[in-house]
């Protein structure tokens, strides 16, 4: 999800999170009966810190131009394109609004989705001059985030509030055609939000839900924005 500019209308995120309060069972919390494990927060997965693999994820969601980003997916046809990290599978959020997808995943490789997270960038992000800026932009993005709600197998995960970080400083090449909309080229960029990484999953189905909003309830505010996605995983 790129720096939002774009409102949404009130009335339609308040459905929205109407919706997603019906659909998640907030405070539950996921137990050793659904053979699902989640890294914690300040563990390494694969040697790398939670910050360094949002990073990471942020390279392969802008390296996939939007004629075949897996952003702008309604299915899940996409969810293979460019996983080519031997450890981790990555799951993309939406740009906006909600999305059901089903996705094949080989066993054994972890899976990384996020909740609700912003990317900040010299090339889209005009004002930002320095880091400082960007970890600004960023941050600043996400303190307006008062929603966030995330289940695996129908049971929610647990201070989910402790699973948002910061990445560092780190470099993205866009293509043309990118999800950002301006010209190719390589810049900078830093992100932060709400992001999972689940310990490889049991063999067969399962299944990811995650909402984030910024919800402005007096509807005075400048921006409203709310992404929804579920995922039907199938691991074989």
């Amino acid at each position: 999800m790129n720096k939002r500019t774009e409102s949404i209308s009130l009335l339609s995120i308040l459905c929205f999170l109407l919706l997603s309060i019906l659909l998640y069972t907030v405070n539950a919390q996921i137990d050793s009966s659904t053979q699902v494990e989640i890294f914690a927060p300040e563990s390494r997965p694969y040697n790398l810190t939670y910050g360094e693999w949002t990073a990471k994820w942020w390279q392969w969601a802008v390296s996939i131009p939007l004629d075949k980003s897996p952003f702008d997916d309604p299915t899940g046809e996409r969810c293979g394109i460019s996983q080519q990290d031997p450890n981790i599978w990555f799951l993309a959020g939406t740009s906006g609004g909600d999305a059901v997808r089903t996705c094949q995943i080989p066993a054994g490789k972890a899976v990384m989705f996020t909740v609700i997270n912003v990317r900040c960038d010299y090339l889209v992000d005009k004002v930002s001059k320095t880091e400082s800026d960007l970890r600004n932009c960023a941050k600043d993005d996400q303190d307006t985030v008062n929603v966030v709600n995330a289940t695996i197998d129908g049971r929610a995960i647990n201070n989910l509030n402790s699973f948002r970080f910061q990445s560092p400083l780190f470099d993205i090449i866009l293509p043309p055609n990118n999800i950002a909309g301006v010209p190719q080229g390589s810049t900078q960029a830093v992100s932060d939000g709400w992001f999972v990484i689940l310990k490889p999953l049991p063999v067969g189905e399962h299944q990811i839900k995650s909402y984030g909003a910024i919800i402005d309830p007096t509807g005075s505010g400048e921006i409203n924005f709310a992404t929804s996605t579920t995922f039907n995983i199938i691991v074989k």
